[in-house]
């Protein structure tokens, strides 16, 4: 499945009152390629009444799975029966987990997002950790046991392209070579899988621009973090390309934060975007 991100803005729903969150989506919708929400608006049936009012809407589920792959299949098969049109997944979990996530997603005409990196301070603990000269050996231990898991065994095709496969792919020596961080090996990881974007902390501009170092120019980017980091237009929309901007705060509380409506905040954004990617051409 491909996703329209030709607007350049996602919502993120994430007011508790049903009633408002309503009202904001109905407001919102002309002006967003999607509606991202939390596990919650599945449990408690919210995802329905979305689908109802805005049977056209695209709706990813920001569930963030980080399991095995067995259960990362059944979860997106639950999310899928419920209306999602996009999954968003870990991609710290590991290559076969990750992989059932983009499989079955596929499986589903959803699409996959992987979370490369994230937006909160103690994030760059991990994910701006450098990979180490171990990371080889550990790859092929890793390939070597899951030959001997079924689950694994039987869908991955990672697994049956082998390690060789996977190192040379993901550019590997090159990696080691640049002292690339825990975050760009997940992105590497995320385009060899055919992950369909890439979710990357849009307060962290100079995260953004290593992980496309290492992906390229064509996959998209999702930027979560952009109201709270406060940035000027300029660096916002610099990061711009195939790419898009989840807004939460800015459009969901824009009477507080903003002083103008929602709707008025999602359409500035997506006129922000257009103008930007117009300048650029």
């Amino acid at each position: 499945m491909k996703m329209d991100f030709s607007k350049g803005v996602v919502v993120a729903a994430d007011k508790p009152d049903k009633t408002e969150i309503m009202r904001v989506i109905g407001e919102v919708y002309p002006y967003v390629d999607a509606i991202k929400v939390h596990e919650d608006f599945f449990k408690e049936g919210i995802i329905y009444e979305i689908k109802k009012e805005f049977p056209d809407s695209k709706i990813i589920a920001d569930v963030k799975l980080a399991d095995i792959p067995n259960t990362n299949r059944l979860k997106i098969q639950a999310y899928a029966q419920k209306g999602a049109s996009g999954i968003i997944y870990q991609l710290f979990t590991g290559i076969f987990s990750a992989e059932a996530c983009v499989q079955e997603a596929h499986n589903h005409e959803m699409i996959a997002l992987g979370v490369c990196d994230m937006t909160q301070p103690g994030a760059a603990i991990l994910y701006g950790a450098p990979i180490d000269k171990g990371i080889e050996s550990r790859v092929r231990e890793e390939f070597k046991r899951a030959e001997k898991v079924k689950e694994v065994a039987d869908y991955s095709e990672a697994l049956k392209k082998g390690p060789d496969a996977f190192i040379k792919a993901i550019k590997l020596e090159e990696l080691l070579a640049q002292n690339a961080t825990i975050g760009q090996f997940n992105a590497a990881v995320a385009n060899y899988l055919g992950t369909d974007a890439i979710i990357a902390p849009g307060n962290k501009p100079e995260v953004i621009k290593s992980l496309r170092s290492i992906t390229g120019p064509e996959l998209w980017y999702g930027h979560p973090g952009i109201g709270v980091a406060q940035l000027g237009s300029s660096d916002v929309y610099s990061i711009l390309g195939n790419k898009f901007l989840i807004v939460g705060r800015d459009i969901v509380n824009a009477p507080d934060v903003r002083k103008m409506t929602p709707a008025e905040s999602a359409k500035d954004y997506m006129e922000k975007v257009a103008a930007y990617k117009t300048e650029k051409r």
